[in-house]
């Protein structure tokens, strides 16, 4: 199996997946609009696309120009001599050249495709983390509330003397937990945050969805090799 059916594979993999991702696909196509990385790559790679169809044409022609001057001047005259010199290789050279031009910009192609995929997958990996950082926060939240009610609660209790001190000390403690786990889930979500702003060329973003996306199965191997083979003709 080639690189070229490899690279086939994973695009067509990649597609399917993308296509069941509502939630991703305006941050996945912001990162790969925005990506630095991905557009100098870009600029690169058709830099050297061009460069591989340049040694495709005739070679410059050289022109030379000489004066001679006759001696005697009533005899031999004066004469000019110029010269055009065009080098040129046999026809099947320029066909093979064109053909290795052609073979070197898909795989230029290639590359460019691997490495938007490689930065688009770190891009979702930090989304699927968002997502759960996302649900356990709402479940902090949840839990940061009612245990402020119950120390509420108990405290009034035992302001009124019908309470008991443990119980106000153990909703303190559990309180005391909870808070710091809020405040370390936040420090993770404002770095996952940081990370895919620096993915998305410094531009801000925010990912603040909390359900994982769902995803289409992935066809029989035979179905994909079908739609492969289909595709690279």
């Amino acid at each position: 199996m080639n690189i070229k059916f490899l690279t086939a594979i994973c695009m067509c993999v990649f597609t399917i997946q993308l296509q069941a991702q509502s939630g991703l696909e305006t941050v996945l196509s912001d990162v790969a609009k925005n990506n630095k990385t991905l557009q100098t790559q870009s600029k690169y790679w058709d830099a050297q696309k061009l460069l591989y169809h340049t040694g495709n044409t005739l070679y410059d022609p050289v022109v030379s120009y000489d004066f001679m001057r006759g001696s005697p001047n009533a005899i031999a005259g004066n004469q000019t001599d110029i010269n055009v010199l065009q080098r040129f290789d046999f026809p099947t050279v320029y066909s093979k050249k064109k053909a290795l031009a052609g073979e070197q910009s898909k795989q230029a192609d290639f590359s460019l495709t691997a490495n938007r995929q490689e930065i688009l997958l770190g891009a979702k990996k930090i989304c699927i983390e968002l997502i759960y950082r996302n649900k356990l926060q709402e479940r902090i939240i949840e839990r940061k509330t009612k245990t402020e009610k119950f120390l509420t609660d108990f405290q009034t209790k035992l302001d009124k003397g019908e309470g008991n001190v443990l119980d106000v000390n153990k909703a303190k403690l559990q309180l005391i937990e909870i808070n710091k786990d809020y405040q370390l889930n936040i420090s993770a979500i404002n770095q996952l945050h940081q990370k895919l702003t620096e993915l998305n060329g410094g531009i801000e973003i925010v990912f603040n969805d909390t359900i994982y996306p769902e995803y289409k199965p992935v066809p029989a191997f035979e179905e994909l090799e079908e739609t492969i083979e289909y595709k690279t003709r």
